[in-house]
């Protein structure tokens, strides 16, 4: 079952974008669902400070590693730069991992 639909942890994105064929390209429910394809096409507009959150709610953690998947298919959609932060409480975010002009995700930099 998706965390976000049975309300374990609550998914929240800054916009979900249109594409140009008119179609949503997301939804944040789809950022905790685990494994499945469906949510390939989950992003924000292209606008400077987009982001995606997850509230864990009452559960804590201290990630040690992550894993951000990128769009396989299109070479347009790769992010470059972006931070992985934690929060206690929603006010106050702490930096644990940033990237700047990173091209590991693939696609032309």
């Amino acid at each position: 079952e998706n965390p976000h639909d049975t309300g374990r942890v609550e998914a929240s994105m800054s916009t979900v974008a249109v594409s140009h064929h008119g179609f949503t390209c997301g939804e944040p429910r789809k950022l905790v669902q685990g494994t499945t394809v469906a949510g390939k096409y989950n992003y924000t507009d292209n606008i400077r400070g987009s982001w995606m959150a997850i509230d864990l709610k009452q559960y804590r953690l201290s990630p040690e590693a992550y894993c951000l998947r990128s769009d396989a298919c299109q070479q347009m959609h790769k992010l470059r730069s972006w931070r992985l932060e934690g929060s206690a409480e929603g006010e106050t975010w702490i930096t644990l991992k940033e990237h700047v002009n990173d091209a590991a995700l693939g696609g032309e930099p």
